[in-house]
Order: C-alpha cells, then sequence, then structure tokens
C-alpha cells in the first residue's frame, strides 16, 4: 500500500479538498484507495455519511481518525487492503501528524501562494524532514499550490 498524506500546520490549506481530489482520481482508475480522516473536524467523515444517506455509492472507503496511539498500528492494518492511503492530516504540529508522516511513503504540502501560507510550508517541510531523520529514511515530499488565479503562471 502506498500512503500519501497532505500535511500543512496551517488550517484552511486545501488539505481536505486536495486530498478528496486525489482519492477520486485514484479510484477512478479501479485502484484500491482507502483515505483516513485524521483531522479533528472530521470532514471527510462527514462527506461519507452525506453521501450514503443520499443513497450514492462511494469511491473509497473513508476511516474516522483513531486515537493518536493507535494511528501506526492502523495504517500498518490497512496494507493489504487498499493500493492507496491517502491520510489528510489536521491543521497542526501534533504527534499525531509526525506518527502519520513516520509512516507515509509521499507527502504534499498544499499552500495558497501567500507569504504566511509559505512560510507554514517550510514548517511543513521542516516537520517532514526531522521526521524522516527520526526513522533514518527519506519522506518524498511536494509542495501544491492551491488557490491559484489562473491568471497567473505557475
Amino acid at each position: 500500500m502506498y500512503v500519501i498524506a497532505f500535511a500543512n500546520p496551517k488550517g484552511g490549506t486545501g488539505k481536505t479538498t486536495s486530498a478528496l481530489l486525489l482519492a477520486e482520481q485514484l479510484a477512478t482508475t479501479n485502484a484500491r484507495v482507502g483515505m483516513l480522516d485524521c483531522d479533528p473536524n472530521q470532514n471527510l467523515v462527514s462527506w461519507q455519511e452525506q453521501r450514503k444517506a443520499g443513497g450514492r455509492a462511494m469511491p473509497f472507503t473513508v476511516h474516522a481518525r483513531p486515537a493518536e496511539d493507535e494511528l501506526v498500528e492502523m495504517i500498518d492494518s490497512l496494507d493489504d487492503t487498499y493500493d492507496f492511503l491517502i491520510v489528510d492530516l489536521e491543521g497542526t504540529a501534533a504527534q499525531i501528524v509526525t506518527f502519520a508522516l513516520s509512516r507515509s511513503d509521499f507527502c504534499l504540502i498544499p499552500f495558497e501562494p501567500t507569504p504566511m501560507e509559505t512560510r507554514q510550508a517550510a514548517r511543513a517541510v521542516k516537520l517532514i524532514e526531522s521526521t524522516g531523520r527520526m526513522i533514518r529514511q527519506t519522506i518524498p515530499y511536494a509542495l501544491l499550490m492551491t488557490r491559484t488565479n489562473a491568471a497567473f503562471q505557475t
């Protein structure tokens, strides 16, 4: 299973929306996709409940946030279930974020192209790199610009 985490210590950067869009696109390729909603607001869980209540099919399964000390075990237990696990992290630098990063194969850092959000994205990079040093592995990552103006070439 390939684990992709969406991380940024700032809230409102587009982590949940970006994670949802990636999961939906992967599901269209017939990949087995799971999502792990680690945000305390549980927006993905709510989305899944609304969809089910409306009788609409689910393109993938959303798992609710586990207890912090159960996260690593939960990710490991899903290994044979999915081809991809998309992890939507909370907008803080909490320990649960470090745990999730330690099990990630790739991390995307969504941010808006503003000075404040760029500083927070840099904090996310430092967290990913320090987690990689902690587990003695490089965690690949990329910056993902969100809410960009179509008039500007990125």
